[in-house]
């Protein structure tokens, strides 16, 4: 949908620039739970790496080395910043462009949600493909296993 007659009808329709600030606004909060979530899998990559294993011998758990599986989260929490930061600046620039009618500010806080979802879009691929690559050799695996 074109707006051929003038160019600056974001500043002018009142009703998407509301919608566009609660997005923000939801954003944002988002944003917050993810930066926690993220600052959470950081705590727990430390402690994980220092917990010594044998105080998982009581609930009878395999021995498995703590400090073999903080990398693992802190990989995980690293790939997970990427996006929490494009929602995060997306909500900030978006909502300052709107307010201060700032066109590139409004631009490239759009800017940032495509990254958003060039980044989600791209990581969903690459985990699906290793979900198919673990199928086509757990498959024949088991298969010889059983024989």
């Amino acid at each position: 949908m074109e707006n051929k007659e003038n160019p600056n009808f974001i500043q002018q329709d009142d009703l998407l620039k509301s919608y566009l600030l609660e997005t923000c606004k939801w954003a944002k909060v988002l944003a917050i739970f993810g930066y926690v979530g993220f600052v959470l899998m950081l705590i727990f990559s430390a402690v994980s790496f220092f917990l010594p294993a044998w105080l998982f011998r009581e609930i009878q758990q395999p021995e498995i080395p703590m400090g073999f599986i903080a990398p693992f989260y802190l990989i995980y929490a690293v790939i997970y910043f990427f996006p929490v930061h494009f929602l995060y600046l997306f909500s900030k620039k978006v909502k300052s462009g709107l307010l201060n009618d700032e066109k590139e500010v409004l631009t490239d806080g759009f800017k940032n949600l495509k990254y958003l979802f060039k980044f989600t879009a791209i990581l969903s691929i690459i985990v699906l493909l290793l979900f198919a690559l673990t199928t086509i050799i757990a498959i024949p695996l088991l298969i010889f296993a059983v024989i």
